[in-house]
């Protein structure tokens, strides 16, 4: 499966995909920045394929490699080299959950926190049912 690797195919997915929100993302002037996490030892998605997929978005990426297990190591780096192997090369191997890398990377691009809503729907949306709801019981 080396099709992934192929810049023509991903040129073509990259025009059709032709949304307003895509544009956002792959747009000539992005203004809003991607998280990328990949898998290790991922056999459906492998990080390499994670990572070219990466270099079609614009704007500021995150690219983390981790086992996804969150109380293992994970592996970032600020550099963005056209080869996977490069990325990984220059990776600085960090320890602990990526979580906390993410939740660190969205609150630096998150606007102000403001806290839970005192009860549930308001006076357009009334609940149906108390949570976690009926589904959960069928």
């Amino acid at each position: 499966m080396t099709q992934h690797h192929e810049d023509a195919l991903c040129e073509k997915q990259r025009r059709e995909v032709g949304t307003e929100a895509a544009e956002h993302i792959l747009g000539p002037n992005p203004v809003v920045g991607v998280y990328v996490l990949a898998g290790t030892t991922d056999h459906i998605t492998p990080w390499q394929a994670c990572y070219h997929s990466s270099q079609l978005l614009g704007g500021q990426r995150e690219f983390i490699q981790s086992i996804l297990n969150p109380k293992a190591t994970f592996f970032t780096d600020v550099g963005q080299p056209a080869d996977a192997q490069d990325w990984f090369a220059g990776a600085t191997r960090r320890a602990g959950s990526w979580w906390e890398h993410w939740k660190a990377w969205l609150f630096a691009r998150s606007g102000s926190q403001k806290g839970a809503p005192s009860s549930n729907g308001n006076n357009t949306y009334i609940p149906l049912v108390e949570a976690p709801g009926t589904y959960a019981y069928e």
